[in-house]
C-alpha cells in the first residue's frame, strides 16, 4: 500500500513535523507500506490563477514549482496523511494553496483513499483545523480513517508526555489496518458525500461540459462516473 504524508507546517521539524514523523517511523515498519512525504516548507509554490484550466485540462497548469509531481504521487496512494499547526485559527498558507492548486473537491481526487488528519495549537481552535481537514477529504470522497490533535508550546516537543506517542502510535495502527482491510465507509460518510456530490458538484461540472473535459477524464478514471 501507499501512503502519502503532507507536512502543511513551513517548518519541516516544528510539532507538527514531528508528530507526522512518529506516524512515518511507524508505518515504515510495515513490510507492505510504501511512504512519500511532502514537506510544504521545502517547496515555493506559486498560488492558484483561477485560470481554471484544470478543470479541462485535467492538471495544474503551473509546472514550475514541483506541486504537480506531489500531487501525482498523492492520486495514485491508497491513504493520505496531512498535518497542519493553528495559524489564525485555521490551516496555514501554505496548505491552503497547496489545495487550492491540487482541486481535491472538483476531482474527487481522494475516492476510496484512507484519510488522516493532523492539527497542533498553543492556544486554540485546534479543532477547526482538524474540521477543515475533514470536510475536505470528505468532500473529495475519501474515508475519514482518525485524526490526532495536539495542544503544544510553539517549537515544543509533542511527545513531552510518552502517553501522547502511544495514543498516536495506536491511531496509526488503525489507519494501517483500515486500510489494509480495506474497511468500508461508514453510512453517514456516504450520505454525506453523495449529497455533495450529486446535488452540488455534478450538476454544475455537467451543465458546463465544454469546460470541464479534464475533470471528467479524472472522474472516469477514478471510478466517479
Amino acid at each position: 500500500m501507499k501512503i502519502c504524508v503532507v507536512n502543511g507546517s513551513p517548518r519541516k521539524n516544528g510539532a507538527t513535523g514531528k508528530i507526522l514523523q512518529e506516524m512515518v517511523r511507524q508505518l515504515e515498519g510495515k513490510k507492505d507500506v510504501e511512504i512519500k512525504c511532502f514537506h510544504l516548507g521545502d517547496y515555493r509554490m506559486n498560488f492558484c490563477s483561477g485560470c481554471m484550466r484544470c478543470n479541462y485540462d485535467g492538471k495544474c497548469t503551473i509546472k514550475n514549482d514541483g506541486i504537480q509531481d506531489a500531487l501525482e504521487e498523492i492520486s495514485k496512494a491508497d491513504g493520505i496523511i496531512i498535518g497542519s499547526p493553528t495559524y489564525a485559527s485555521n490551516i496555514t498558507g501554505q496548505l491552503k494553496t497547496f489545495i487550492d492548486r491540487g482541486n481535491f473537491v472538483m476531482y474527487q481526487q481522494f475516492k476510496g483513499k484512507y484519510a488522516f488528519a493532523v492539527s497542533t495549537y498553543e492556544n486554540a481552535e485546534g479543532k477547526k483545523v482538524i474540521s477543515v481537514l475533514n470536510k475536505l477529504f470528505l468532500f473529495s470522497g475519501a474515508v475519514l480513517s482518525g485524526s490526532y490533535l495536539s495542544k503544544v508550546a510553539f517549537n515544543g516537543d509533542p511527545f513531552s508526555n510518552e502517553k501522547k506517542r502511544g495514543q498516536l502510535d495506536r491511531k496509526t495502527e488503525k489507519l494501517y489496518k483500515k486500510i489494509k482491510n480495506k474497511t468500508q465507509k461508514p453510512i453517514i460518510q456516504l450520505i454525506i458525500h453523495s449529497i455533495v456530490l450529486n446535488l452540488g458538484i455534478k450538476p454544475f461540472v455537467f451543465r458546463n461540459k465544454d469546460k470541464t473535459k479534464g475533470l471528467l477524464d479524472r472522474w472516469k478514471l477514478n471510478g466517479t462516473i
